[in-house]
């Protein structure tokens, strides 16, 4: 009887001690769980972040669209205020114009009468007094004068209108030309028939340098700027390079990547490199939210460790911006 009993007390020290050890290990499943819960509920609250300061953006270039919107309606106005005032005075110095050739016939008509009366009195007979068409023709002489005065007068102000016209014109023009506005998101523009300058209004500074970047890459299909939350930031990509968004997978897959170096302590991620059929997809992590990605064939060994260290050097110089 002992002996069965001390062995039932040591089965049951070995049933407890399994139990043990499986309570263990549901603890630490549980903690990690609680660990991961806790990881997804921080990402969220970043990506809710992130949303918001977008949407702030979105409304901050919206009303600088519609304060752009305005000034250009205003500049309008002004311009056909302007082209109206200049067609009016076009208009009275037509009529000034006018007045004048009749001004300047009189007087000739008046100089050839006063000839006929200092002629001698034998040839032809004198019809008014020589005093009253001496009065007669300086008074038309004045009247010439203050016309002449009156003309070039409305011509300086004609000059100095159309010069006022013609900077008015400039500054419009100038003020056209001003780009909004860099990697602002798609909003419906009123119909203004303005041709925005080839690339101007102020390039966005990370599209300027993928581009760049690409351009130093003949080979690359494409270059472009995700993050870690799966959202796209910048993409400049050849014409010929046409996929879906590979944002979210790449995002995965980098974060992945991350957690696994830091769990080998090996020291940050540099690049994350794989081949699919005859293409490579090169990934380098920038800051702690961001990675920058380069699709570019398989083409040799130089060409992928050409495009490893341009994609380094850009990711440099983008963690910089960033």
């Amino acid at each position: 009887m002992l002996e069965d009993f001390l062995s039932r007390m040591g089965e049951l020290r070995l049933e407890m001690e399994r139990l043990a050890g499986q309570a263990q290990e549901l603890e630490r499943v549980v903690q990690e769980q609680q660990l991961r819960l806790e990881e997804m509920d921080l990402l969220v609250r970043q990506r809710d972040e992130q949303l918001a300061e977008r949407q702030a953006r979105v409304e901050e270039l919206e009303e600088r669209l519609r304060r752009r919107d305005r000034e250009l309606a205003e500049m309008q106005a002004r311009l056909a205020e302007a082209e109206a005032t200049c067609l009016r005075q076009k208009e009275e110095l037509a009529e000034l114009r006018v007045l004048l050739s009749q001004r300047e016939e009189s007087e000739v008509a008046l100089r050839e009468e006063l000839a006929l009366q200092e002629r001698p009195a034998a040839l032809e007979p004198v019809t008014l007094p020589v005093q009253a068409l001496l009065e007669r023709l300086s008074a038309l002489e004045g009247l010439s004068r203050q016309q002449a005065a009156e003309l070039a007068g409305l011509r300086s102000t004609f000059q100095e209108e159309l010069s006022r016209l013609n900077g008015r014109l400039e500054r419009l023009e100038a003020g056209l030309r001003v780009a909004p506005l860099p990697a602002a998101p798609p909003v419906e523009a009123p119909a203004v028939a303005i041709a925005p300058p080839p690339v101007e209004l102020v390039a966005d500074p990370v599209q300027a340098l993928l581009q760049e970047t690409l351009e130093s890459l003949p080979r690359a299909l494409c270059i472009g700027l995700g993050s870690l939350d799966g959202l796209n930031v910048a993409l400049v990509a050849r014409q010929e390079w046409a996929a879906e968004p590979l944002e979210v997978e790449l995002a995965e897959l980098t974060a992945e990547a991350g957690r696994i170096a830091s769990a080998l302590g090996t020291g940050p991620l540099l690049t994350l490199a794989f081949q699919t059929g005859a293409e490579h997809c090169l990934i380098s992590p920038i800051s702690e939210d961001h990675f920058a990605f380069v699709v570019t064939p398989a083409a040799s060994a130089d060409d992928f460790r050409r495009a490893q260290a341009v994609l380094l050097q850009a990711a440099s110089r983008l963690n910089e911006l960033f």
